[in-house]
């Protein structure tokens, strides 16, 4: 596409991770961001690792559900049995997932409050699973962002619902899509 000086236009360019971090103390990662810093595509790889460094050079605190951990390994053995991983890569792979600064939440009565308010997003959002409801509705607990790659999800929590007051809003304004930001 040509701009009307006959050059060629260029897209605008999405706003940087680092700076989209910038000043946020705490937030709730999803496990594919974590998944993507040590086995994604090149750009994908890239991208989540930037969002890495610039959580740990900017002092963000990183949370996530308990189920984290459970769901990265879950890539991780997805790999050896479907793509033919190597055992010693998949222990590497691990090691660096093991590296990532992210604290599980383990509270049982945040963790109940948490999977109820979970079946609520799902609802409302027809989702067919509540993984990412969770992940959601503990940062809406906490009052902090939550961080996905999951665009279906951050696209249906970011779509505008009529507000009690009558406004209209995103339903979940502090879901951000990785992918928004280059």
């Amino acid at each position: 596409m040509l701009n009307p000086t006959g050059t060629p236009a260029t897209a605008p360019s999405a706003p940087l991770v680092e700076d989209a971090l910038k000043g946020i103390a705490a937030l709730v990662v999803d496990a594919n961001i974590g998944a993507d810093a040590v086995m994604g595509d090149a750009a994908r790889r890239a991208l989540a690792t930037r969002f890495f460094v610039a959580c740990v050079a900017g002092q963000t605190a990183l949370f996530a559900p308990a189920l984290y951990g459970f769901e990265v390994d879950t890539v991780l053995r997805k790999q050896v049995t479907a793509k033919g991983m190597t055992l010693p890569n998949l222990a590497l792979a691990r090691a660096a997932l093991d590296a990532l600064p992210v604290a599980f939440i383990y509270g049982q009565i945040e963790t109940e409050a948490a999977r109820t308010r979970a079946r609520q997003i799902a609802d409302m959002l027809a989702l067919s699973g509540t993984y990412d409801a969770l992940y959601a509705a503990f940062a809406e607990a906490r009052q902090i962002p939550f961080w996905t790659v999951d665009r279906k999800f951050a696209r249906a929590a970011q779509n505008l619902r009529r507000q009690t007051d009558g406004t209209m809003a995103p339903f979940l304004p502090f879901v951000h899509f990785l992918g928004d930001y280059s």
